[in-house]
């Protein structure tokens, strides 16, 4: 840039989010699907102003049914809000305008393999040339380094590689497809999160900018703790299927009823376990034997005599340690999910309630409706170089 140019400045005014605890904040986001949207989504709520780039064609999540309008509801619920412009970061003037943005970043978000990272030019020591005080995360599915670093993957594949799929079985020993991506948001979403915040705050402190690295695969680490702790205590990995919180207990155990429904036991105490038993008649025999497939198999046999209905209206009677399986509409009845929300996302003209903030409401963007951002070429913007806050 020649100094007789404005330089292009595509931030909003800071006192925009005046109060919040990130006003001021700006985060420039390069990432995609899930993890990488989801925190800076957060960062957002609580204020920062979050900038997106992505390839000129956008995020594929933007093509991921169902739509809202013309675009994913995915995608809008995700990046709401936000303002999104597409680049491609091997042409030389889509990448001089990037840098422009990176200099007056506070947060740079990176969601790529290593090598992807630095061919993009999008790796720290390039970025905090421009930028010393920058603070650099990178979301990777195995770290920038090791064996696996290279390798592509997704939720499915960081929970099969760390183990904890294999220590998530059904009945029949075969493991059981996870509800939720459990590495996304666990391993990688809220790992950046805390990680920015903390770095944010050490640069308050320091001046110096940081390099974050988060790894899917090895922050699910944590997520397997029970596991991690037996494997330290007796020097070897335990069979999952002897673990007492993943199906090896009768008290902590998931029962079939007889129409088809389910019942979640968690009595796990020896006085929840021995009211619970009494309550639903458990044959005594099974009450203290330390034989526990013995145990899981009277149980099994018991609950599934009765529907659902008839389980739910005794542990509601007694305050037992169990519940049945609701589903998302149960849920919904019962106050546990909000579809209604004034937090809500709009697109082509339609809104809907958005996904609930993990921000408390003291802390984030009062409720509003937000836009699906469009995609505006940056090239073309920094070329018109107006003093309009875009």
């Amino acid at each position: 840039m020649n100094a007789n140019q404005v330089a292009f400045d595509p931030w909003l005014p800071e006192e925009s989010a005046d109060g919040l605890p990130l006003s001021g904040v700006r985060v420039l986001d390069f990432s995609a699907f899930l993890p990488g949207p989801l925190a800076s989504l957060v960062l957002a709520e609580a204020g920062a102003d979050v900038l997106r780039i992505e390839p000129p064609t956008g995020d594929p999540l933007r093509e991921f049914e169902p739509k809202l309008g013309s675009v994913s509801a995915m995608y809008a619920m995700l990046n709401r809000g936000k303002r999104v412009f597409g680049a491609a970061l091997t042409d030389d003037r889509d990448r001089a305008a990037v840098l422009d943005i990176v200099e007056t970043a506070d947060v740079v978000l990176v969601q790529a393999k290593p090598s992807d990272v630095g061919r993009q030019g999008l790796d720290y020591e390039t970025l905090r040339k421009r930028n010393p005080r920058l603070i650099h995360c990178v979301i990777t599915g195995y770290g920038l380094q090791g064996p696996l670093a290279e390798r592509p993957g997704y939720d499915l594949t960081y929970l099969a590689d760390s183990g904890l799929l294999d220590a998530a079985l059904a009945a029949d020993s075969r493991p059981v497809l996870p509800a939720t991506a459990v590495a996304d948001i666990a391993g990688g979403s809220y790992p950046a999160i805390v990680n920015i915040l903390l770095a944010l705050r050490r640069r308050d402190i320091s001046g110096q900018g940081s390099s974050i690295v988060v790894s899917m695969a090895h922050n699910l680490q944590l997520m397997s703790y029970r596991h991690f702790v037996s494997r330290q205590v007796s020097g070897a990995w335990a069979d999952p299927r002897a673990d007492p919180l993943g199906g090896g207990n009768a008290r902590y155990h998931v029962y079939p009823t007889c129409d088809e429904r389910f019942v979640a036991v968690y009595a796990i105490a020896d006085q929840s376990w021995t009211r619970l038993s009494h309550v639903v008649g458990l044959d005594p025999r099974y009450v203290g034997t330390a034989d526990q497939h013995e145990a899981i198999q009277a149980m099994r046999a018991l609950f599934s005599r009765r529907p659902a209905a008839h389980w739910q209206r005794l542990f509601e009677a007694t305050g037992v340690k169990a519940s049945v399986v609701s589903d998302f509409a149960a849920a919904e009845r019962a106050g546990l999910i909000n579809t209604e929300s004034q937090d809500r996302v709009a697109s082509d003209g339609r809104e809907i309630g958005t996904l609930p903030s993990v921000v408390a409401p003291e802390l984030r963007r009062p409720p509003s409706v937000l836009p699906s951002p469009p995609l505006r070429d940056l090239a073309r913007a920094a070329r018109a170089n107006s003093d309009e806050r875009i």
